[in-house]
């Protein structure tokens, strides 16, 4: 039975404005807080014996009004002062006041401030609606943008001349406004302070304009009676009086999750409090990354979590005076010293570099003006924020004596006299009569003067390139030259290197004498040559075309001399193919499955070892990154081969699982057997697998054998360390000599792919990672891998999505087509009715064994269900392209059905010797 209707946890100012609201509506709500007392940041604490001060805000600006009148926190205790106008102290000091009229600047210069703070006040205006609006979803089917509709209406109401400067300074940095119309230094400073006031940011850096306009539609800074304490103990109160309860010393473990919903929370002394819906007040890192257990999030909103960047630039300073300090203004007033953009923008140069600034810039308030309980009678407080601090100083103890003014000295607060600015002075220590000493530190210090000397704490701290043998290449039909080819046409003696006996070679250019060095700066990694395989001492001769084609940083063949007699090889001998580039991630540990149920769609968990799967995985819109295999190399033992590179993903996906992770790329090299005689091949070789059954995975000699493919035909693929790739490729080569192996190269295996249907990543489909534009990325129901979902496993990447695409249907659908004529359509647009664009062919060949034009296509719902599609396809005749519109039709996938393909054993072929 649920304990609460509601749980929210931390019961800072938010989760409890969040709380009374709820509670207002009538449901029975629940605050769990970790600390004693409720209030987060908008506490009031006693730093020193008799000295109270906010912990962190001092000042109270920017609470919504609304939330101000509903709980009426005026009637709970909340008082606030006047609205504190803003002085800049020194030799002529600077007062604006909360109506934003300026007292002591020179008349053309307070008539150009009128200007720019009447333009100001009017975009703040129009942008603070923007506040309150739930942010637009980019997508498909969103109709959120009608609330930023109406705002382009009221901009544009503005009239013209003020639309385009509105244009024209939304983009600015808060120095260029600033110093456009400016010239006085110190209110120059004070605006430039302001926008970048919280934020860890200069006011040259691109948006800090925006921030400005926040700050001024928050309205003038009060200072709450009682500290900021005083906000959050009316917020208790009006929570209180409307039913909430609060329950403080609460710290919650872990959250209580129910499929795809939050049900409760378990505390750190295991009790468990369930609810219809859990609220989380805390921070998003907080609650996503440490609350919610691991694999219960999409991939996307864990990476998404992790870049929230909290880091604040400010440094909160709490001095306990003996005497109020006067520094040539009205003490009720706000404090700032910034003499300038240019000194604001030096502040924050060394604090992003993680050093502290040699002259801070600072705000600073003296709460027990308005509130003499603050501090003891005769005494007073001074609470500063100071601009900036890094947030991890890169030499903590260099920052920390920097903080102090060096070794033995103490970098003194003093007003002085100065014709521009307020100074920062260091003074030696030994000069400080009587110092109030609070955890350790120096807080405040009594000068020889009588006066009050503020002390801020520390800061926290050549040969041939190798060939096959005479052998070996007689048997694959080919005769060794004994030596290089000369320089009109052949392939240039070069540097062997074995790459730690991996067999890895270096290709040359025919044409020239040497390849630039591979550079040592990572950063120049594009003009490193492409690598090649274990197996390319024995594939390089053999290629007759120099025909290479990239993958994944290596270099496979396109071709070795006639792309239709490979082809004819597939279908009715057997064939090599090299798919050592293939990426492979080793998968290691007791929750090695536990973490692939939560990347991929399949239910790893029940893959008996010794298995394959042919699988995908989505982000968490739901659309597919990528597809590939899966081997159950033991209980916690796995690999995933793929055509992409998903090592960083899968480390994110990996956090919270016991498992560990390692590409082995470079590790595993890999030999594609395929053709009605490859298990004949295998057996002639002396490895017999005539009882391995479709995606299944044996071990003969060593060589891990699996029996799957991408040609839809009988196949194999032999998995094996680089050092025993060319023995492997020898062993093969003299026992499909009867039965007339030959190596293929990538266009003959596309073309075998496209008859057997298969999608090939990067051609029928963009993964997501990859798209520039969302809708080109593709879900599993539009490519027609939804049959391999199971919904039952628990959550996986991309679920939610998925589940709603159930319910609502998908826009595409990735369909087979059968081409009139006697071209591939590959690349063409598909049109209804030779009218209406509603699709594109992926993929398209000449089927030599079908003898007809085959396609895979994307075409949009509803037309995979009409008739009259045509394809508009460019082909080349005569040194021209010639346009031509040919008739489709839609025919189910695989174009090719071999019963050969999953016969066990394999049906039984003849070598011409027996």
């Amino acid at each position: 039975m649920r304990s609460s209707e509601i749980l929210i946890l931390g019961g800072g100012t938010n989760g409890l404005a969040c709380a009374f609201r709820l509670a207002r509506e009538g449901a029975r709500v629940t605050v769990l807080e970790a600390a004693d007392r409720v209030g987060g940041g908008a506490r009031t604490a006693e730093f020193a014996p008799g000295f109270r001060v906010s912990a962190l805000a001092h000042l109270v600006q920017g609470l919504d009004p609304r939330v101000e009148r509903a709980m009426a926190l005026d009637r709970h205790g909340l008082r606030l002062s006047e609205p504190l106008a803003s002085a800049v102290p020194g030799g002529r000091p600077l007062v604006v006041g909360p109506d934003g009229r300026v007292e002591g600047l020179a008349p053309a210069e307070a008539a150009a401030w009128d200007l720019l703070r009447g333009r100001l006040e009017r975009f703040a205006r129009l942008l603070d609606p923007l506040r309150r609006l739930t942010p637009p979803r980019i997508g498909r089917g969103n109709d959120d943008w009608a609330a930023l509709g109406r705002l382009g209406l009221g901009l544009r109401r503005m009239g013209a001349v003020e639309f385009r400067e509105f244009g024209r300074m939304l983009l600015l940095n808060a120095a260029d406004a600033i110093e456009d119309d400016l010239s006085d230094e110190r209110l120059m400073g004070l605006c430039a302070f302001d926008a970048t006031l919280g934020a860890s940011t200069g006011p040259r850096s691109p948006g800090t304009l925006l921030l400005w306009l926040q700050r001024i539609a928050d309205g003038p800074p009060r200072v709450p009676l009682g500290g900021m304490g005083a906000v959050a103990q009316a917020m208790r109160a009006a929570c209180e009086a409307a039913g909430v309860r609060l329950r403080t010393g609460a710290r919650v473990a872990r959250l209580i999750l129910e499929g795809d919903r939050a049900t409760g929370a378990v505390l750190e002394t295991g009790e468990r409090i369930e609810a219809e819906a859990v609220v989380s007040a805390l921070c998003p890192r907080t609650t996503l990354l440490d609350l919610v257990p691991p694999g219960a999030l999409d991939t996307d909103t864990e990476r998404a979590a992790r870049a929230i960047r909290g880091r604040g630039a400010a440094a909160k300073l709490h001095l306990a005076l003996s005497a109020l300090p006067d520094f040539g203004v009205d003490p009720r007033a706000r404090l700032v010293i910034a003499p300038g953009v240019d000194a604001v923008e030096q502040a924050w140069n060394p604090a992003k570099y993680g050093e502290v600034p040699a002259r801070p810039v600072l705000e600073a308030v003296i709460p027990s003006v308005h509130d003499p309980e603050a501090a003891p009678e005769g005494a007073h407080v001074l609470s500063a924020v100071v601009q900036f601090a890094p947030w991890a100083p890169r030499d903590p103890d260099r920052a920390r004596g920097a903080a102090r003014g060096g070794a033995g000295r103490a970098r003194i607060l003093r007003p002085r006299p100065a014709p521009e600015r307020a100074r920062l002075r260091a003074a030696p220590a030994r000069r400080h009569r009587r110092a109030v000493r609070h955890g350790g530190r120096v807080v405040a210090s009594r000068g020889p003067r009588g006066g009050a000397d503020a002390v801020p704490a520390p800061l926290p701290g050549g040969g041939a390139l190798p060939h096959a043998g005479a052998g070996a290449l007689a048997r694959l039909g080919r005769q060794p030259s004994g030596r290089g080819r000369d320089g009109s046409g052949g392939l240039e003696r070069g540097r062997a290197d074995d790459a730690g006996g991996r067999g890895m070679t270096e290709i040359r250019h025919p044409l020239r004498s040497a390849r630039p060095a591979a550079p040592a700066d990572p950063r120049l990694h594009y003009l490193e040559p492409l690598r090649t395989t274990p197996f390319h001492p024995r594939i390089g001769p053999l290629n007759r075309l120099w025909d290479w084609v990239p993958w994944a940083g290596y270099v496979t063949a396109g071709s070795f001399g006639d792309e239709a007699l490979e082809h004819s090889a597939i279908r009715n001998a057997a064939t090599l193919f090299d798919l050592s580039p293939m990426i492979k991630v080793r998968l290691r540990g007791p929750g090695a499955a536990a973490m692939l149920d939560r990347v991929t769609l399949r239910h790893v968990a029940r893959m008996p070892v010794g298995s394959v799967q042919y699988t995908a995985w989505c982000d968490g819109a739901g659309k597919v990154l990528d597809d590939g295999t899966l081997f159950r190399l033991g209980e916690g033992d796995f690999r995933l081969c793929s055509q992409e590179r998903h090592m960083p993903w899968l480390l994110d996906s990996a956090r919270g699982f016991d498992v560990t992770l390692e590409e082995e790329t470079e590790a595993v090299a890999g030999l594609s057997l395929q053709g009605p005689c490859a298990a004949a091949v295998l057996s002639r070789a002396g490895l017999e697998v005539n009882d391995l059954r479709p995606f299944r995975l044996t071990v003969r000699d060593g060589i891990a054998i699996s029996r799957t493919g991408f040609t839809g035909d009988l196949g194999y693929e032999l998995w094996v360390a680089p050092e025993g790739a060319l023995a492997l490729w020898d062993r093969l080569a003299e026992a499909g000599e009867p039965f007339g192996l030959r190596p293929i190269g990538m266009s003959a295996l596309d073309v075998a792919r496209i008859e057997a249907g298969l999608l090939l990543a990067g051609k029928d489909f963009v993964p997501a990672e990859h798209a520039l534009r969302e809708d080109r990325a593709l879900s599993p129901f539009e490519l027609g891998l939804d049959w391999m979902i199971v919904w039952d496993k628990g959550h996986f990447n991309g679920r939610r999505a998925l589940l709603r695409e159930r319910e609502k249907g998908s826009d595409w659908v990735t369909v087979g087509l059968d081409v009139a004529g006697n071209v591939s359509a590959e690349g063409a647009v598909l049109y209804h009715r030779q009218t209406r664009e509603v699709g594109q062919v992926t993929s398209g060949c000449w089927s030599p064994l079908l003898k007809r034009s085959i396609g895979i296509a994307q075409v949009r719902r509803p037309f995979d269900r009409r008739d009259d599609l045509w394809a508009e396809i460019y082909a080349w005749r005569e040194l021209r392209y010639v346009k031509r519109m040919e008739r489709v039709r839609i025919v189910p996938r695989p174009f090719l059905v071999l019963d050969r393909r999953r016969a066990t054993p394999p049906l039984p072929v003849r070598s011409p010797g027996d």
